[in-house]
């Protein structure tokens, strides 16, 4: 399986048009085959969509954004909050300022390798890691992640059950953690900072 999607800009070839129904609201998501989850909104995805927690007046970042998909759905839910949307490749950046253009929110998007071109520090970060990318990946997302929220702050992520060993690195750089919602084989945690 390539992993190629993650940084590399790839043949765009066709755009697929993606629609999916999230807290109410009928979103619009344009993608390619270069993208992850190209095809449908990820299931990981939709239930940390549907299910995270959003405060008035926030500064919240969707770290590895890919096409959208969270940074687009928490703007549309909490209109008070500030949402930066961030991603290594730079299809993925083109992707999701189309997509929050067609779904009508006004968010920040930014070319970064994690936290290399974001000066910000947020209230609340959510993502989905990319866990295929190793356990050395996913800790250095944690860590950093941990290094750019706010006292307090929160993350909020997905993960499989495969990959419950993220529950070790909550443990390790974030004051508690909890299980906030499980469907199926995901689940999703909430981790916080004091």
């Amino acid at each position: 399986m390539s992993l190629s999607h993650y940084w590399t800009s790839g043949n765009e070839g066709e755009e697929i048009v993606i629609q999916e129904n999230i807290r109410g609201h009928l979103f619009t998501f344009y993608s390619n085959r270069s993208l992850f989850s190209k095809n449908r909104v990820d299931k990981g995805t939709k239930l940390l969509a549907d299910t995270m927690v959003l405060f008035e007046g926030q500064k919240v970042l969707d770290l590895g954004c890919g096409y959208g998909v969270l940074g687009i759905v928490a703007k549309k839910v909490c209109p008070s909050c500030d949402v930066f949307m961030s991603d290594v490749n730079e299809l993925a950046i083109k992707y999701s300022k189309k997509n929050a253009e067609v779904n009508g929110v006004d968010v920040k998007v930014v070319l970064s390798d994690l936290f290399e071109n974001l000066n910000e520090t947020f209230d609340n970060i959510i993502t989905n890691p990319p866990f295929t990318r190793g356990k050395e990946i996913i800790k250095l997302w944690v860590e950093e992640s941990h290094n750019h929220l706010n006292s307090p702050g929160i993350l909020q992520l997905v993960a499989t059950k495969k990959f419950r060993y993220i529950e070790v690195l909550l443990k390790k750089y974030f004051d508690k953690f909890e299980i906030f919602n499980k469907k199926g084989d995901y689940i999703i945690y909430l981790a916080y900072k004091k």
